[in-house]
């Protein structure tokens, strides 16, 4: 496994531990993961996110425009290079071995452009409720967006 860190710019003082972390799993996501990524910085904005890509298995150019990305928004974050093109092992990599320390952890798939108050109201419907281990939002486009919207909102 590969990993290229990538810090934010400089600051006056140092920054705070990430109240947020969010794994980006990417998969072939060339076409989608600039958008993603620039998204998640928008809607990272004061949450002081870090941000983790895991190129599981990419055989196009996800990993560089994922890079020059995570430096174009600013986000602190790293890339990994995982060479089985599996999401629920990179799901695994990183729960067990590669997440930062935050209070709040959330999973976006690398063609999804989140939309700028979706980890701020995730974050808030966790909040104060110990019984909750998760809280997940309808996907609005992607390959089953559709078919995932329905089962959602019927069950």
């Amino acid at each position: 496994m590969n990993a290229l860190s990538l810090p934010a710019p400089p600051l006056s003082q140092p920054m705070p531990k990430p109240r947020w972390a969010a794994a980006v799993c990417a998969r072939n996501e060339a076409q989608g993961i600039v958008a993603c990524l620039h998204a998640l910085a928008l809607a990272g904005a004061g949450g002081h996110l870090h941000v983790t890509v895991l190129l599981n298995g990419c055989t196009d150019d996800t990993g560089p425009l994922a890079e020059r990305a995570l430096r174009d928004t600013g986000m602190r974050g790293r890339i990994y290079t995982i060479a089985q093109g599996d999401k629920a092992n990179a799901f695994n990599q990183f729960v067990h071995r590669l997440r930062p320390a935050a209070s709040t952890y959330f999973f976006i798939d690398g063609y999804a452009a989140v939309a700028r108050d979706a980890l701020a109201r995730l974050d808030t419907a966790l909040d104060g409720r110990a019984e909750a281990a998760a809280a997940a939002a309808v996907p609005s486009r992607g390959r089953s967006a559709a078919q995932l919207r329905r089962q959602m909102v019927a069950e």
